[in-house]
């Protein structure tokens, strides 16, 4: 068994799927891909967080993975629902849809 990073692969693997690499890759890797876009919603959308949620949302649609929105509210006084709706009015207009319910970091503070 060769051990490669995030998998392993057994000699009888690699003989069967030898001739295209791509198909052992996708059915072992690929159904798993989970990305996430978490913003922190404190006034308008950055550019650079557009690029990170556009990136993201290319790479789980075209490996069949999932995009998921996490929604980095903390900053109790700079985070407002105000600033949320901006963040999906975005989301929208730009044609990005997440795969599952939106989850608030908010949420989460006593694991912290």
């Amino acid at each position: 068994m060769i051990e490669a990073g995030l998998f392993s692969l057994r000699f009888a693997d690699f003989q069967r799927w030898a001739g295209d690499p791509a198909k052992w890759y996708n059915m072992q890797i690929m159904s798993d891909i989970r990305v996430r876009f978490a913003p922190s919603p404190t006034g308008k959308v950055h550019i650079g967080n557009i690029r990170a949620a556009i990136y993201n949302w290319l790479f789980a649609r075209h490996t069949g993975g999932k995009f998921l929105l996490r929604v980095e509210d903390t900053d109790l006084e700079r985070s407002t629902p105000e600033a949320i709706a901006v963040l999906f009015d975005c989301m929208k207009w730009l044609g990005l849809d997440w795969d599952e319910e939106v989850f608030y970091q908010t949420k989460n503070v006593k694991r912290h």
